[in-house]
């Protein structure tokens, strides 16, 4: 008798440990999600005096997106115009794979400012005659 009682608390100290395993990992994939929005960075001003251009590996970078998952796919709204640092406002959608294969996609709002001081140039030498028009 003392085998059968000994056996049916082993087998319901496992169950009572699969059941706990088993809440932890649904708590855990629930809230996946929710830890990804408290890291990811989705709004990004920019400077166009610090950066030459704002390649893939910046963005994720600037994002945090490696830090919450894999990544999986990137899409600008205009690759030429923020490889080129023009000012404006661009998006970005980013797929990321996380924990339990959860395929998640989030949008980044770039904003590229003009912080460029005016270069201007002129001739080397300047001739003005007094009484003509300036050309």
């Amino acid at each position: 008798m003392k085998r059968k009682e000994v056996f049916s608390k082993v087998v319901a100290v496992v169950a009572l440990v699969l059941v706990v395993v088993g809440f932890y990992n649904l708590y855990s994939y629930l809230n996946v999600e929710a830890e990804v929005d408290q890291k990811f960075v989705s709004n990004l001003l920019i400077d166009n005096s610090e950066y030459d251009k704002v390649s893939e590996a910046q963005l994720l970078k600037l994002t945090q997106a490696k830090e919450v998952g894999k990544v999986l796919n990137v899409a600008l709204s205009d690759e030429e115009a923020m490889d080129n640092m023009q000012p404006g406002i661009y998006s970005a959608q980013i797929t990321l794979q996380l924990p339990y294969n959860q395929k998640i996609q989030r949008t980044v709002t770039v904003n590229v400012r003009d912080t460029m001081p005016p270069v201007i140039t002129s001739p080397a030498t300047l001739t003005v005659t007094q009484g003509t028009d300036f050309q």
